[in-house]
């Protein structure tokens, strides 16, 4: 359905390296092409679905979930920080998300753990394997997640028909491209994405009228 896009995690595959604690330790050491590819992918899923635009929902979200054959839990109550989990095993495929979400929050993580499924699936489990946020295999995750909903490259246009100029994006202009484009992208990967890009500078989202912003969902 899609190309083979992740080379590194083949080549690895395929040299017997094939844990979950073995991949995330070998990509730590080059992570960038990954993630990369990861971008790659969540394009070809955008294509393929026909999504085009900066809104996928989990309504969208659940059409290809059912076409991929997962199934979708919302579980009803709150494990640790625990957003979702990926499942792959005798039950079937399954994905759990908690019910409570904000419908960004929902929708980013049903695309993270899409990731999980059309890249990790065959991933040998660990007893000692504890979810860590800055492991590669989860960083391409949150990074295949965002480029599905609003492709970075859509985020720049949208910015640049805006009038902004690189590292001078001041927050009252985010917030009204996120309020414009509707997109379920979540608030925090939508700044991280700005500072990431050199639209915003990391200083802005420090300074005290921040705080003021942040309780408006920032």
């Amino acid at each position: 359905m899609f190309r083979a896009v992740s080379k590194i995690t083949e080549k690895i595959k395929g040299s017997g390296r094939s844990s979950l604690v073995q991949l995330g330790a070998l990509l730590t050491l080059e992570p960038e092409p990954y993630y990369a590819e990861m971008k790659e992918l969540a394009r070809q899923v955008r294509k393929y679905y026909k999504l085009v635009s900066s809104r996928v929902g989990p309504y969208e979200l659940r059409r290809i979930y059912k076409a991929q054959g997962i199934r979708l839990t919302l579980w009803p109550g709150k494990v640790g920080e625990l957003r979702g989990a990926y499942f792959n095993d005798e039950l079937g495929v399954n994905v759990m998300v908690m019910k409570e979400l904000p419908e960004d929050t929902l929708a980013f993580t049903m695309a993270h753990e899409l990731k999980h499924h059309l890249v990790d699936s065959d991933l040998k489990s660990h007893s000692e394997w504890i979810y860590d946020p800055r492991n590669p295999i989860e960083v391409g995750a949150e990074a295949f997640a965002a480029e599905l909903i609003y492709p970075e490259q859509t985020f720049r246009f949208d910015l640049q028909r805006m009038r902004v100029r690189p590292g001078e994006c001041p927050l009252n202009v985010l917030l009204r491209l996120k309020r414009k484009t509707q997109t379920t992208l979540p608030y925090r990967i939508f700044r991280e994405r700005a500072v990431s890009i050199g639209f915003a500078a990391a200083r802005v989202f420090r300074a005290s009228s921040w705080k003021k912003m942040e309780k408006e969902k920032w």
